[in-house]
Order: C-alpha cells, then structure tokens, then sequence
C-alpha cells in the first residue's frame, strides 16, 4: 500500500470550501468531496477525522477569510461609509464561486434542524456581527456616526443587506446594477443612522 498523497492544509480547505459551497453538506459524497479535494477518502478521514468535522473546518476556515476581507476594507479607513462601500463592493465581485454566504447557506438547507454544523454556522454569523457592532461603535466614538446609533440594531442591518446583496449578486445582475445597488445600501444605511 502507498503512502497517503501529502497535501497543503490551506488549499485543502479552500476547495472544501467551494465544493461545500456549491454542494452543501448534505449533498455531498464522501467519494466526490475526495476527488474534489484530490484527496484518498483514506487520507481525507486520517487528516480531518470525518466528513461532518471537514465541514465545521471549512466553516471556519470561511468565516476567517471573510474577516480578514472586512478588516481589510474597514482597518485604516477614515470613515465608515467608504469602508462600507469598499466591503459591499468587494463582496458584489464575480467570482469563481457563488456570492451566497455559506453560512446563512448552511443555515437555511438545515430544515431547522440543531446539530454541530447548525450550531458552528450560528455561532460565526454571529461572531461576524460582533465584528460589525465593534466597527460601529468605533465609529461612534470617533463622531462619524450618531451616539444615539444602537451598534447591535445597526448591526443586525448591516448583516441582513449584505446576505440580501451576496444572493442578488448570485443572479448576475449587470455590473452597473450591481454598482447602483452597493451605493444604495450605504445610503441607506447613512440614512438610517441620521434618523435614530
């Protein structure tokens, strides 16, 4: 018997990522997830210990690079509404991949069931709402943003128009579309933090 293909942890994981995104995880075989990944079914469960524990690791693996993303348009930015601009515009890219948020995805295929996967999603949608409440409150503090603004509430809003504009940028819409629909969010939400 051969030694198990050594593979890069990183690249392993972005491919479960695309491939969990695209087939979620109920949907996806032991077998095409190795083939995908190029990986020996042998050698998949020897490094990640089962399908359900690769899932949660491309879970967080996801989150974490969504994150480095809104730090990276939020971080030495002098105000809020450009850095938000930055992100939404970020997030509204073609890609490779699908824009849906593979959270709220993995959420909204678990039939409201309650298991590891459902709780790992929940717990990082939240965790990325957090980011956004500390990014609000900041802005507070610097005088960009209203002090009667309620950080979680705008928070809340914030989370919901960006899972609105990662499954409308699913449908390809044309770029100007796109473009129009980013600076129509941020005004809004400039809008709704001058009438709290």
């Amino acid at each position: 018997m051969g030694r198990p293909k050594r593979h890069d942890r990183e690249e392993t994981l972005r491919r479960a990522v695309e491939y969990f995104w695209r087939n979620g995880f109920a949907g996806s075989s032991v077998r095409e997830l190795g083939k995908a990944l190029d990986l020996h079914p042998g050698s998949m469960y020897a490094s990640f210990g089962s399908k359900e524990s690769l899932y949660l690791e491309a879970l967080e693996h996801y989150a974490s690079q969504a994150r480095l993303q809104y730090n990276a348009c939020f971080t030495g930015k002098e105000n809020f509404f450009t850095s938000l601009h930055c992100y939404l515009t970020l997030l509204a890219q073609p890609g490779s991949t699908p824009c849906t948020c593979m959270l709220t995805k993995t959420l909204s295929s678990a039939g409201g069931g309650k298991d590891e996967v459902v709780e790992c999603a929940e717990r990082l949608v939240a965790n990325f709402r957090k980011v956004i409440v500390s990014t609000i409150a900041e802005a507070v503090e610097r005088g960009e943003l209203n002090d009667s603004v309620c950080a979680e509430e705008l928070a809340e809003l914030i989370q919901t128009l960006i899972i609105g504009l990662r499954s409308y940028s699913d449908s390809r819409p044309e770029k100007v579309s796109l473009e129009r629909t980013v600076s129509n969010i941020v005004k809004m939400v400039e809008s709704y933090t001058q009438n709290v």
